[in-house]
């Protein structure tokens, strides 16, 4: 574990990497299992929080004179030994020397473990989000299966989301027991936060149309798209990193409709329901390499596997014939249909949820409030380093002429990553604009903040109309941002 969090601690700092693609990218580097990831992203997260203090320590010569680790690996032994009831795990020379060296150093296993469950506690949103598949399940019957579930263990109700038709909420102390339910299990209740709901809410997918979700794994959005074509149209999930996108696979094959499942051009997958009507394409590939020629689906010529407009008139379920077949044979791809013959073609939108900071995170409160307290120079340029990435990922999602309608979004509470973003991507740009969000009306907008606390910010009307923020304190949930563009 601490040779992960220690390698993705390294890429995190100083490649300035994302959080979880770090550690995607040193599991699978370093070929451990999939189990190890929970543990060391606690680990990454407690060692980043409070990096200044254990920079010091480890400049202290007990620990400074270590020669058999890396800096990384020794620094977040060095976290679990301070932060965690139990100290450093395992056994080892390495584990033995910095033990050593913090026992002469006169510090004591689990020194803060108190201070940092006390602020967990703090930081912990008070209620557990479920958003329930109302093809499958009424939100009725949903609270009342988990009333069921609750009334063993407390008089305690089930809540209704009053803004989101679709979303339901429990305490959150019994995440793990709802876990092991078996309508959680095969997705008809998914566990998602609520702002991470609004999204499908906004771009208010229909019938017949094709969805692109872009950073697609784990899943989540995927789902509630899926979830949202009730039963009819064409699902396309992309995401870069191999071991997201085995995630990614994994769970939508498992708690989706679409279980037929069968491979495209390599590393792809093609999911689709038991009767044809619903088709769900997964990507592994680099969002950037994804074209799309200026010609309407239906008279797409265009042969390049990576064209949206191909793809749309390969697998939507409009252009092919209906095949019923048991989902243990082979899947061949059905004979291409007119429009007409199967239901319409609808548009094509897209959602855009790149990496961020992940700021608006429960586990990255205490970051947010040092960064809130006094200018930290390596966030802010972080931060910066994100806000190019996703500019570039925004710039290539609007190029694409089939696109006509896109929700940009982040699980970041900053400026920089958010309305700095939109503003620079869309400055000069003629063929798209943003446009005042209809959806999840009543929804009170969180403050806008900047990384930079030294920044004054200039609030622009749109911020009010065509976005939606979320944070914690307003919104009991996690800190969001989206905003909502058309095709002109």
């Amino acid at each position: 574990m601490y040779s992960v969090a220690g390698a993705a601690l390294r890429d995190v700092i100083v490649r300035k990497q994302g959080l979880k693609s770090a550690l995607y990218r040193v599991v699978k580097a370093q070929k451990k299992p999939q189990n190890v990831l929970p543990p060391a992203l606690a680990l990454l997260t407690t060692a980043l929080d409070h990096r200044e203090q254990l920079d010091q320590l480890l400049k202290k010569k007990p620990l400074k004179n270590l020669k058999s680790g890396s800096r990384w690996v020794i620094m977040s032994m060095v976290a679990d030994y301070l932060y965690s009831a139990q100290g450093i795990r395992g056994k080892g020379r390495l584990i033995r020397e910095v033990t050593d060296a913090l026992v002469e150093l006169g510090i004591e296993p689990g020194t803060f473990a108190a201070e940092k469950k006390a602020e967990k506690q703090r930081a912990q949103t008070a209620l557990r989000y479920l958003r329930v598949d109302l093809n499958r399940l009424s939100r009725k019957e949903a609270v009342d299966s988990l009333s069921q579930i609750l009334s063993k263990h407390t008089n305690e109700l089930v809540m209704v989301d009053d803004l989101i038709p679709d979303v339901v909420a429990v305490d959150s102390k019994f995440t793990a027991k709802l876990r092991q339910h078996e309508l959680v299990k095969t997705g008809v209740l998914a566990m998602m936060d609520r702002s991470a709901c609004l999204t499908a809410h906004v771009l208010m997918p229909k019938p017949g149309d094709t969805v692109v979700d872009v950073c697609a794994a784990p899943g989540s959005k995927t789902l509630h798209f899926i979830s949202s074509l009730k039963s009819k149209g064409l699902v396309i999930g992309i995401d870069q990193d191999k071991g997201r996108f085995k995630t990614l696979v994994d769970r939508v094959q498992k708690e989706s409709v679409c279980t037929r499942k069968e491979k495209w051009e390599g590393q792809h997958y093609v999911l689709r329901s038991s009767d044809g009507q619903l088709v769900t394409l997964l990507l592994n590939l680099d969002f950037t390499r994804v074209l799309s020629c200026n010609r309407a689906c239906s008279e797409c010529i265009c042969l390049h596997k990576k064209c949206l407009n191909y793809m749309i008139e390969k697998f939507h379920p409009a252009h092919q014939q209906p095949v019923e077949q048991p989902v243990e044979q082979p899947v061949e791809l059905p004979a291409r249909l007119t429009a007409s013959a199967a239901g319409q073609v609808g548009d094509c939108i897209m959602s855009l949820d790149p990496s961020c900071s992940g700021s608006g995170l429960t586990e990255h409160m205490a970051e947010v409030k040092q960064a809130m307290k006094n200018k930290d120079e390596s966030l802010v340029k972080r931060v910066a380093l994100l806000a190019k990435f996703q500019q570039t990922m925004l710039e290539h999602a609007v190029s694409l002429p089939v696109v006509s309608r896109l929700v940009y979004s982040t699980c970041s509470l900053w400026a920089e990553e958010n309305e700095d973003v939109v503003d620079k991507c869309l400055q000069g740009e003629d063929s798209v604009e943003l446009v005042s969000i209809k959806a999840v009306k009543g929804w009170q907008n969180s403050k806008v903040r900047s990384v930079d606390p030294t920044r004054e910010l200039k609030p622009q009307s749109w911020w009010r109309t065509s976005c939606r923020r979320s944070d914690q304190t307003t919104h009991k949930c996690r800190g969001f941002f989206l905003s909502l563009m058309h095709r002109k």
